[in-house]
């Protein structure tokens, strides 16, 4: 069973023996990025330039043997997992690289499943590690959010409103130049406002149970809702509800849809949504735009909080929370982007299961 974070991870195999090493890239490589040596000291050599999730090693080997491979990552590359490879009779040492940090052993002759299946168990604990990083991260974020908003908010309304008296007493005299100013100052109060209620509109669903949406409600209400958007959608006949709470989606949508309607300029926007499922336990939802699309130097940065290409106007805070939302809801949220041709943003979320 595949999930949606496979292929992103890296796997180094270093055997003496070139054909386990090709055995393993041949059971590997359709599902993760890999590279395979037969030379333990050229392979010391690699992990001195390149940083590997997951290195399969065998225990004896000429010139630096299995433990030498393990102790040079403990130093290089603590976070990286390491499985051995150990003859029948070797079980013993395959303890002593448990001892040493090794995430697993695997004996020969091994078989497909029983490498397939220890390799998934160490992404699956590292996509554990990683969703309960990014939900202390979000924690940390919404403790902060909620510590600002009212102190914030009250501050700023107090301003604008002192700001607005002060004008309109000051009225008589101002020069052009000085109330040009006063404009400008009540702008910047308004956009601090806009950005703190944004922020924390959108957080308030991340403290909800993950919820069930059915995606043919949603597609009804955006197609009723966005009347100046041509939509066109594939979806197969029989479509899984989505482990994710229908308004929190609703509102990335809201996200996307705007940053697809500035990027059309003069064209009437035309969104093609294409549903899948990945497999047992994700749907992929693909949203692509027939927008100017987005400068290569650009793209990474599009989930980066405040970041935006278009002025001062735009928050740029759009994306970024669609991003935290996605991430929330234990999905993920990447982008493809073609200049002239428009952007395919691609949301991956996990099949709702009672």
């Amino acid at each position: 069973m595949l999930t949606h974070f496979e292929n992103k991870y890296k796997i180094l195999i270093i055997d003496d023996q070139q054909p386990i090493c090709e055995i393993l890239e041949a059971f590997l490589s359709p599902f993760y990025q890999t590279k395979s040596i037969s030379d333990s000291e050229k392979a010391m050599e690699i992990l001195d330039l390149e940083t590997f999730d997951l290195v399969i090693t065998d225990i004896k080997m000429p010139k630096f043997d299995g433990f030498d491979i393990c102790n040079k990552i403990s130093k290089v590359s603590p976070s990286t997992y390491i499985i051995l490879i150990t003859g029948f009779a070797d079980v013993d040492l395959a303890i002593k690289g448990i001892k040493l940090g090794s995430f697993d052993f695997i004996r020969k002759p091994f078989t497909v499943d029983e490498v397939l299946l220890s390799v998934r168990r160490a992404f699956t604990l590292r996509e554990a590690e990683r969703r309960e990083k990014e939900r202390n991260t979000q924690k940390s974020i919404l403790d902060l959010i909620e510590g600002l908003k009212d102190k914030l908010v009250n501050r700023v309304t107090s301003a604008i409103w002192t700001r607005d008296f002060l004008e309109e007493s000051l009225s008589p005299k101002l020069t052009e130049e000085e109330k040009k100013h006063f404009q400008i100052l009540r702008e910047s109060l308004q956009k601090v406002l806009e950005i703190t209620t944004k922020l924390s509109e959108h957080t308030i669903g991340f403290g909800m149970a993950k919820g069930e949406m059915d995606i043919s409600s949603v597609l009804k209400q955006i197609s009723q809702k966005y009347t100046n958007i041509t939509f066109h959608f594939h979806v197969p006949k029989v479509f899984p509800k989505i482990a994710i709470q229908t308004d929190s989606f609703l509102r990335c949508l809201d996200a996307i849809f705007e940053n697809s309607k500035e990027a059309c300029k003069n064209k009437n926007l035309e969104i093609l949504m294409t549903l899948s499922k990945k497999n047992n336990d994700f749907v992929q939802i693909q949203i692509e735009d027939n927008g100017e699309g987005i400068e290569k130097e650009n793209v990474d940065k599009i989930f980066t909080p405040f970041f935006t290409t278009k002025g001062t106007k735009p928050t740029g805070l759009g994306l970024w929370l669609v991003s935290q939302t996605i991430q929330h809801f234990e999905g993920h949220v990447s982008v493809n982007s073609f200049v002239g041709k428009g952007t395919v943003l691609t949301i991956e979320l996990p099949i709702y299961k009672s």
